[in-house]
């Protein structure tokens, strides 16, 4: 086989990885459901994109398979000489072909940001404490859980009879920490631009 592959053009020896991918990924489901979760997406080339689409047309009929892709639809954006963002392109032809969904995730709210707080501290916790993490983060989940193990490590949490709350009055986050967000996107420090994560679940959805 591999004496073969030396003869093909590089479109044909496009098609035949694509169509070994997608047959190892049936192969896989036939013994048990596949959950198949691509990161990310933005930052994939047009390669990537061109397998995705076409694993997401092989498995569109499938019952045992379930692609799950992540992007942050902000970062499709023109490039610098107008050109659309390659992965909008790609979506748009998938989305001719019906072979999608989309489920956009925004950000959390006050009580949200409080059930992480209280979930990995294992207690209740004082009210400002949760509305100071909530302005901070702006219901960012990452910041979020970040930065209680930040402040965890750096001992500025205190339990008390009324719950957790700060050693301080400040959060006393590090600036180049607060650059962090969502789908491991970098942003400049301070400016809490975090948008919404999308996922989309291309279709067939297994009946699981």
């Amino acid at each position: 086989m591999s004496g073969q592959l030396q003869y093909l053009n590089p479109q044909a020896l496009k098609d035949k990885t694509f169509a070994v991918v997608a047959k190892a990924i049936h192969s896989i489901a036939a013994k048990n459901p596949v959950v198949l979760v691509v990161e990310d997406i933005h930052w994939a080339d047009s390669a990537s994109l061109a397998l995705l689409h076409y694993v997401a047309r092989a498995v569109r009929n499938s019952e045992r398979v379930l692609v799950l892709a992540t992007f942050r639809s902000e970062e499709l954006t023109n490039d610098s000489e107008g050109y659309p963002h390659q992965l909008a392109v790609t979506l748009a032809m998938m989305r001719r072909e019906d072979l999608f969904e989309t489920i956009s995730l925004p950000h959390l709210n006050p009580s949200g940001v409080t059930k992480i707080i209280e979930s990995m501290l294992g207690g209740g916790l004082e009210r400002s404490f949760a509305e100071k993490l909530f302005v901070e983060s702006e219901g960012n989940p990452l910041f979020v859980v970040e930065s209680l193990r930040m402040l965890n490590e750096q001992n500025k949490l205190i339990k008390d009879k009324n719950g957790w709350r700060l050693a301080a009055d400040k959060l006393g986050i590090p600036s180049k920490f607060t650059g962090i967000g969502c789908s491991g996107c970098q942003y400049k420090a301070g400016s809490y631009c975090w948008g919404q994560c999308t996922f989309n679940i291309w279709k067939r959805k297994p009946d699981w």
